[in-house]
């Protein structure tokens, strides 16, 4: 069985008997792009490479070797606008250099303005790829309403039902075609989408692992930390917290809220990655290799 490498950024120079830790690029078309054969099929595991660069001067870069098999990640908010379409693209851009089998769906887009998904499109263009055909016939998005509103009211407004086995086959077909499927949920946890389920219902049912969104608005640590209580409660997997910085508040609230969220974390047991998430033109600069370092220790729990 083949399995993908995923290369972290946890490079070390080594020098002649005195090892020194650095964050170098590895050489183009070297381990970023190989293929190993994974000793263990169906695991994940981490190894070590050596490359010689010069007599005596090694390199070494830790790559984690994933199967094949699909693996789906849900992005869920606190709250609505606090910029879940934009982790969820930013992460995809990530996913693409490291895997080219990469997509993303939304489960439902209420206050919409045209047929497909205006956060879809959003995805597409931070991933710097084109819409495609799942996208065009509705499969990234089953479900998109024309009220601003929840779900469960966009719905009933357009006449509508949400239907979770429509959202069910519509994620099937997403993750038999692409390695990494990221789904993005509606608002925030305890939304309805229908007289019988909350989003949170739906998310604890598929047993998806989650990167939760958050941000410095007012109100975001009260939100926080009730959706963090919400998943301990319901034991869903947390693979990282991001902290949206986009239109941030005033200093203060920024750092007092950062402090909040990595004491919030710690107290429901939480040790995963917080994530800073910046500006557009500075997003380059989120470090994911955590995120999957976290899938990695999860699933070798399981």
């Amino acid at each position: 069985m083949q399995a993908q490498c995923y290369v972290f950024r946890s490079l070390k120079y080594l020098l002649p008997g005195r090892p020194s830790s650095g964050d170098y690029a590895w050489p183009p078309g070297e381990a970023i792009a190989a293929r190993c054969a994974c000793p263990n099929p169906g695991s994940l595991q981490a190894v070590t490479y050596l490359k010689q660069v010069k007599p005596g001067h090694y390199m070494s870069c830790e790559v984690v070797m994933m199967n094949k098999k699909n693996k789906t990640i849900c992005i869920a908010g606190i709250d609505t606008d606090v910029g879940k379409s934009f982790v969820t693209g930013l992460f995809g851009r990530y996913l693409r250099t490291v895997s080219g089998s990469v997509s993303s769906m939304k489960l439902v887009q209420t206050g919409c303005k045209q047929n497909i998904s205006e956060d879809i499109v959003l995805h597409r263009q931070l991933m710097g790829i084109s819409m495609n055909e799942y996208d065009n016939n509705g499969t990234s998005c089953p479900y998109v309403f024309s009220y601003p509103a929840s779900p469960r009211l966009a719905a009933r407004l357009d006449h509508k039902i949400i239907e979770t086995e429509v959202l069910d086959k519509a994620s099937a077909v997403l993750q038999k075609e692409f390695e990494w499927l990221l789904v993005e949920g509606a608002g925030g946890l305890m939304v309805p989408l229908n007289k019988e389920m909350l989003l949170i219902d739906y998310l604890e049912r598929k047993n998806y692992p989650m990167i939760l969104v958050t941000s410095s608005k007012l109100g975001s640590i009260n939100h926080t930390r009730l959706s963090l209580e919400a998943l301990k409660n319901r034991g869903i997997r947390l693979l990282a917290m991001a902290f949206n910085l986009h239109n941030p508040s005033s200093t203060e609230i920024v750092r007092d809220s950062l402090q909040e969220y990595r004491e919030a974390l710690d107290r429901y047991g939480y040790k995963v990655p917080l994530l800073l998430v910046p500006e557009k033109k500075a997003s380059e600069s989120i470090n994911w290799e955590p995120v999957l370092r976290t899938l990695l220790s999860q699933s070798s729990k399981k």
